[in-house]
């Protein structure tokens, strides 16, 4: 794998043994392909699949437009004193911390939702300088020709 799979793959490792339970909120979608190399055969929804990160066995769950969905498959998984370590997939959505259907799981674990410019600084330092990154990063400018 590359190294930026690696990377989130650890970090996510990290917090799942710490809190047993992280929702990975990704309002963008930059995380979707990510999330399809863990778990290449399976088909997004709300079932629930066995993911290996970082030598840890994951259960991932995926949103797949319902917040209720989630909750009702993975219910059975956290009810207990010491679950299984539980990724919650969220693609497109947004984490409301005042209302969320999934705030029970967000309380009892944690929430991740990281930005990919900034992932990929931190793992991109280790080969490369700052500047050599900005020049990577840099947005790119369409132009426009007059005729």
């Amino acid at each position: 794998m590359h190294a930026l799979f690696e990377h989130l793959c650890k970090q996510l490792a990290d917090r799942l043994r710490k809190r047993r339970v992280v929702l990975f909120y990704d309002l963008r979608r930059e995380f979707e392909r990510f999330i399809d190399e863990l778990a290449p055969e399976a088909v997004p929804s709300a079932d629930v699949e066995r993911v290996r990160m970082d030598g840890l066995e994951v259960n991932l769950a995926r949103f797949a437009g319902s917040f209720f969905a989630v909750r009702f498959a993975v219910e059975d998984l956290v009810a207990v004193d010491m679950p299984d370590p539980l990724l919650i997939y969220l693609p497109g959505a947004e984490r409301d911390p005042k209302t969320s259907v999934l705030m029970e799981l967000e309380k009892a674990g944690t929430t991740y939702e990281p930005q990919l410019k900034r992932l990929a600084r931190n793992v991109l330092r280790q080969v490369y300088t700052d500047g050599d990154i900005d020049e990577m990063l840099k947005p790119r400018r369409s132009v426009i020709r007059m005729s």
